[in-house]
């Protein structure tokens, strides 16, 4: 339905912090900010990976309205190369919506056919925009280091709160390890009280050789 995809369409945008016009809330300070060598600890189960992928449900918890919206599908993630990388984001319901993110922008497929629409242009903006959701998609220990102060919050509980002030509308971010440790779940807080819950499943990892 029309209304779904740009409901869903609105939270890529949440996700790719592209709402500058919000001033960044500061989100509750925990004991200890984690080094670069201690998040390189908590995700090593990460580490030099070429592929990534899995399936998501999510739940956007929409504050103002006080109805929650619930979507499943699936991810990819390529690296291209150690620096470049490549997510396809594909909704199954309840509306198909396929995104695809890359160093040039995204574009959307809302049906199997079809011309995409380009929701972020190429340029420097575009690319600043996409740098946080690829570091945690592809959890990249680097790019979350440059990307985020992240703080532990338990064992198996960290807290990413972005370093740009006034970047975009995220908060804050709540990432759970599972026993494997694989990211299990996200918590993505939004600055107007809006929130996204997404729990992934069946993930799989290609390791570079």
């Amino acid at each position: 339905a029309p209304g779904s995809i740009l409901v869903l369409l609105r939270t890529i945008a949440l996700l790719l912090c592209l709402n500058p016009s919000l001033s960044l809330a500061k989100g509750p300070s925990y004991a200890a900010n984690l080094s670069l060598a201690a998040i390189q600890t908590e995700l090593s189960a990460y580490e030099n990976i070429s592929g990534l992928a899995a399936r998501f449900s999510q739940k956007k918890h929409l504050k103002g309205m006080g109805i929650v919206l619930d979507s499943q599908g699936r991810f990819e993630l390529r690296a291209r190369n150690a620096a470049e990388k490549e997510v396809v984001w594909l909704v199954e319901k309840p509306s198909y919506l396929r995104l695809e993110l890359k160093g040039s922008g995204i574009e959307a497929f809302d049906s199997l056919e079809g011309p995409p629409r380009v929701l972020v242009e190429n340029t420097e903006m575009a690319a600043k925009a996409l740098r946080p959701i690829l570091a945690w998609i592809s959890m990249d220990a680097v790019k979350i280091d440059a990307e985020f102060t992240v703080t532990a919050k338990g064992k198996t509980e960290f807290l990413l709160q972005p370093k740009a002030e006034g970047a975009g509308s995220v908060k804050e971010i709540l990432l759970r390890l599972g026993k494997t440790k694989l990211v299990e779940s996200l918590r993505i807080q939004e600055k107007s009280g809006d929130a996204l819950d997404i729990r992934f499943s069946e993930t799989k990892i290609e390791r570079a050789p």
